[in-house]
């Protein structure tokens, strides 16, 4: 399945494990559709928010640049107004009892167009990290750096070439 990625949340694995994702529809304006498929569009501080009574869910702060060749009719154009995102109600549902959890959130992961020219958006429910567990895993890449290093320079100094003094299988 083809997918072109507009925009990503990078930091979403630092601050969180995720738990499970969901691809959800998103309700943009026409003008709104071409600015996103630009790639002007930034999901760093979005906020998902799921309303209790009605059982729709929306997303705050999503930033997406006005499109220049935007028509002079549109006046008031606000770039981080709420949309809708499009999900079963069972599915909603489920997240909204996964949520009343402790600790446990729902955050945009990335924004992307379908091989239908379709504009989706993944969101995942999350559970965010204590600083001790972002220490460990910091640690923990920094050693594995360190052993893919040692690793390398083993391979490097201790070559089984035949070769004349001018080695090129290095």
């Amino acid at each position: 399945m083809y997918r072109k990625l507009l925009s990503s949340n990078k930091k979403i694995h630092y601050n969180y494990d995720i738990i499970s994702k969901i691809e959800v529809g998103l309700i943009l304006c026409g003008y709104e559709v071409k600015s996103v498929k630009q790639g002007n569009v930034n999901l760093n501080d979005c906020i998902i928010s799921i309303n209790r009574y009605t059982y729709e869910i929306y997303i705050d702060n999503l930033y997406i640049k006005p499109y220049r060749n935007i028509s002079s009719n549109i006046l008031h154009y606000n770039p981080t107004r709420q949309r809708k995102l499009l999900m079963h109600k069972f599915e909603i549902h489920k997240m909204l009892n996964q949520v009343k959890d402790k600790g446990k959130t729902i955050v945009p992961l990335e924004i992307y167009m379908t091989n239908k020219k379709i504009i989706k958006l993944l969101i995942c429910l999350v559970k965010g990290k204590k600083i001790y567990d972002k220490r460990a895993k910091i640690k923990q890449r920094d050693l594995m750096r360190d052993i893919n290093r040692e690793l390398n320079n083993y391979y490097e100094t201790t070559s089984n070439c035949f070769c004349p003094s001018i080695c090129w299988c290095r």
